[in-house]
């Protein structure tokens, strides 16, 4: 976001904010190409990476989710069956 508005490059938050996202955004830098227009930069291999973190993240929670879920409330045991002659419909 703060290339696409331009921002400062040599203000301490904007390099300390790119220098933590370079280590997150470093597998998909030249993923495809940058369009640069007037000092903005629209890095579309950014948009991808937030995307791919996106699932990565949602996947992960899945994962975790079907792993420790326990079911709550008493537990019925359904194997039981009934003979003919005690059902009455």
């Amino acid at each position: 976001m703060f290339k696409l508005i331009a921002v400062n490059p040599d203000n301490i938050l904007a390099s300390l904010l790119y220098g933590v996202t370079n280590l997150f955004l470093f597998p998909f830098a030249e993923l495809t190409p940058t369009p640069v227009s007037g000092g903005m930069v629209l890095q579309i291999s950014s948009v991808i990476a937030v995307v791919v973190y996106a699932l990565l993240a949602w996947a992960v929670v899945k994962l975790i989710e079907m792993t420790f879920y326990r079911p709550r409330g008493a537990i019925v045991n359904v194997t039981e069956s009934m003979s003919s002659e005690e059902y009455t419909p």
